[in-house]
């Protein structure tokens, strides 16, 4: 940073406010030298000399001052050489009005101080240094002109006026000096406002950009700051007012309630909505303010982390399950089955072999997934065009009984194709297995007629249905697969993804869990819809309306590149 940047800056808007107080400082004082005039006629102590040219200078001087405060307020820019003219001004209207009143021995010229400084100050350089030196020509002239051609007048000593004239570019040195340092120290205050901006919206930026949802609330629970990655996790649109915590998250606010409360509780996740991902949140106060600072993450990104550990020692552990367990299971399979063969076995004992193979079917389907688990290979996400993927599939595999309704706009959803495919064929699975046997029957007898129009297969009966589309909220694609089942019983809901768990007496209960680390794995989310009252397919000879379990995929964004 050079000195000629900060000490001689060019004209600007800051010198404005300092030359419309001088400018009123005139006005005031023009006022107050014609009114103290009439004072006292009959001893006046100011304009003796020549009265008539006072009243004359005097109410120029008003009027000047006047129209140049007025034309400071009109005028969009203001240069040096306007600021001197205003200066020079005032010293000639003194200086004449000091020459009504009988010269320097009327005292008007220590006036002239205030006009030398306030041109040192808004004035930088030599021009400023002229201005004292036009005063000090000023009361020479007067000296001079009293000293040779003045009658009957008291005139000021030789000493008054070299003091006067040395006062002048005293107060002139002085005034630039100071006038220099507060210019500069104007400039340093804002470029300190302009870096302080600049960092402030850095700031801003860095915290809406960050993947960590940021909230920041006072002492009465009212949002300061929210950042887009914490109205995502709590599904709230860019949109929507955000006042209170308890508005938009009655959960949230809760837990930030025990939190103060209990300052070293632990708080499990949670989720704002059905549809939002599963939230973490933790909470840090801010002293000595009373404000509260948030941090919501993801539980997405920590379960990826915990499932690369979970499949390094599940295959530790299936190594010994597939040497432990599958030969003796096929030892008891076997032996099962050559029981059955016998000629001399009685009905009971045929009822009790065939339990035993399909027992030990059963423990091998079990441990046939467990080894998958163990060697699934890691996930390589693609963009696929959720439309023309879902098409391509259920006419690959024939599938009849699906019901296809998406959007008519191309949606992009990152997954790897295979995983995709065995997390959709084991969702199927569970919907064909839990809808009505009747509508079974009838929709392997119904033809598949699409409309391409609006993307959707309207045969007469359908048992499931796949509706895919964008969410408003999150600004995710997602995927719901939706059975014409009974649907799922509220107190069997929290268990629904936890290994082993099922409701089918030859089930395994590891499909829908192995659905959730795929989709995991892909860094999306399958979660239960409960209560899907409002999916329905409507044509021109039927209604069908589907109300029965409703699971939902919800696919990264797809703009952002995924790593594993």
């Amino acid at each position: 940073m050079s000195s000629n940047q900060l000490t001689s800056p060019p004209p600007s808007a800051t010198q404005w406010d300092p030359l419309k107080v001088y400018s009123s400082y005139r006005v005031l004082l023009s006022i107050l030298l014609f009114g103290v005039f009439f004072i006292n006629l009959k001893n006046p102590q100011i304009g003796t000399y020549n009265a008539a040219m006072y009243l004359i200078c005097s109410v120029s001087f008003i009027t000047v001052s006047l129209g140049t405060l007025i034309t400071l307020f009109l005028k969009t820019h203001i240069n040096k050489f306007l600021i001197f003219c205003i200066v020079c001004s005032d010293i000639f209207f003194i200086t004449s009005l000091a020459h009504a009143s009988g010269g320097i021995s009327s005292h008007l010229g220590i006036l002239l101080v205030v006009s030398v400084a306030a041109g040192s100050i808004l004035i930088s350089g030599r021009v400023a240094t002229l201005t004292a030196a036009a005063a000090t020509l000023a009361i020479l002239f007067e000296h001079f002109y009293f000293t040779f051609y003045g009658k009957n007048i008291e005139n000021a000593s030789s000493v008054q006026t070299a003091v006067l004239g040395v006062a002048f570019f005293a107060t002139s040195l002085l005034a630039q000096l100071i006038a220099t340092r507060l210019r500069t120290s104007e400039l340093l205050r804002e470029r300190a406002t302009r870096e302080v901006a600049k960092l402030e919206k850095l700031n801003y930026l860095i915290i809406q950009r960050m993947r960590t949802g940021i909230i920041l609330i006072d002492h009465a629970f009212k949002i300061l700051i929210i950042n887009t990655s914490a109205r995502q996790l709590l599904a709230i649109s860019e949109q929507a007012q955000t006042p209170t915590l308890k508005s938009i998250s009655p959960i949230l606010c809760e837990k930030v309630i025990q939190w103060r409360q209990h300052n070293s509780s632990y708080h499990h996740s949670f989720k704002n909505l059905v549809t939002s991902p599963e939230i973490n949140a933790h909470m840090a106060d801010l002293q000595p303010s009373e404000n509260i600072l948030i941090f919501l993450d993801d539980t997405r990104r920590m379960a990826q982390k915990a499932q690369q550990l979970k499949l390094a020692s599940l295959g530790q552990f299936t190594a010994a399950i597939a040497h432990e367990v599958r030969n003796p299971l096929g030892a008891i399979s076997h032996a099962a089955q050559l029981l059955a063969e016998s000629t001399t076995i009685d009905s009971a004992d045929a009822r009790l072999t065939q339990i035993i193979q399909e027992q030990s079917k059963r423990v091998n389907q079990i441990v046939e997934n467990v080894l998958e688990l163990s060697r699934r290979r890691s996930a390589a996400p693609q963009p696929l065009n959720m439309r023309l993927w879902l098409e391509k599939y259920i006419n690959d595999h024939s599938l009849d009984y699906i019901c296809l309704l998406t959007t008519q706009q191309d949606i992009v959803m990152h997954f790897d194709p295979s995983q995709l495919q065995q997390v959709l064929h084991n969702l199927l699975e569970n919907g064909l297995r839990y809808s009505n046997t009747s509508q079974a029957n009838t929709s392997q007898a119904n033809t598949s007629q699409l409309n391409a129009s609006q993307g959707i297969t309207r045969p007469q009966s359908k048992q499931i249905l796949i509706r895919g589309g964008e969410d408003a909220l999150l600004e995710l694609p997602f995927l719901e697969v939706t059975d014409s089942g009974p649907g799922v019983a509220d107190d069997q809901i929290q268990h629904l993804f936890e290994p082993f768990f099922t409701t089918e007496a030859k089930g395994t209960g590891l499909g829908l869990y192995i659905c959730r680390e795929l989709c995991q794995a892909n860094y999306a989310s399958l979660d239960y819809i409960p209560q899907v009252k409002n999916n329905s397919i409507e044509n021109a000879h039927s209604q069908q309306i589907f109300t029965g379990a409703c699971f939902r995929i919800t696919f990264a964004h797809p703009n952002k590149q995924i790593t594993n």
